[in-house]
């Protein structure tokens, strides 16, 4: 039902992890992940949790190189059909009469319009982008084929959605803490998060 978080680590930004698990509504007010009511200490347990029992992400051919054209990756975004299954609220739907298929529609494929602000490194969007089943088999997100280039314009649009977030070493070193990864395991149990996620 939710995403698989084996690799999570590789993804997202830790602030923004807590803050999902914590309030998910506030990032993306139709998730059918369910609010806990969790306390921020102990969403940054779950968080630490994941982070350290992250693995790596397989290989994949080519490397992102910052400078790409967010302009050259918005005409892609458009000519692959991205908005057929993801949402982008900021850009397209302002533009647009709401409609029930805006609202919901869309839920199955995550929604892109603060990706600045999840994603930890652009080197995984641009990894993702050009081969999603190498990282994570059992997606239904298609390869589409891009070229290193297409790629790389892609990811510098995607990135351009949303801010970057400060990462304070105060929170690296917490999410590090033993005490606060085994607080993260036990809660993981207790509310039955591997009911709905792939977690080791």
């Amino acid at each position: 039902v939710g995403p698989e978080l084996t690799r999570i680590a590789n993804k997202v930004e830790p602030g923004w992890l807590i803050q999902w698990i914590q309030n998910p509504q506030s990032y993306l007010p139709h998730t059918r992940m369910p609010n806990f009511g969790l306390s921020k200490e102990q969403a940054t347990a779950i968080a630490a949790y994941l982070l350290a029992r992250s693995e790596p992400d397989p290989p994949v051919a080519g490397r992102y190189t910052p400078g790409a054209s967010p302009e050259r990756g918005k005409q892609i975004f458009e000519r692959v059909g991205c908005l057929g299954c993801h949402a982008m609220r900021a850009v397209y739907e302002e533009k647009e009469p709401r409609s029930l298929f805006k609202m919901v529609g869309r839920d199955h494929a995550p929604d892109l319009s603060n990706m600045a602000t999840k994603i930890k490194d652009p080197q995984w969007l641009f990894r993702w982008l050009k081969n999603p089943k190498a990282i994570r088999p059992q997606t239904p997100m298609p390869n589409l084929r891009l070229t290193d280039e297409e790629a790389g314009a892609l990811t510098a649009f995607l990135m351009m959605r949303g801010e970057r977030q400060a990462r304070p070493q105060t929170l690296v070193e917490e999410l590090k803490r033993k005490e606060r990864i085994e607080e993260g395991r036990g809660l993981i149990g207790l509310r039955g998060c591997f009911g709905c996620h792939e977690i080791r």
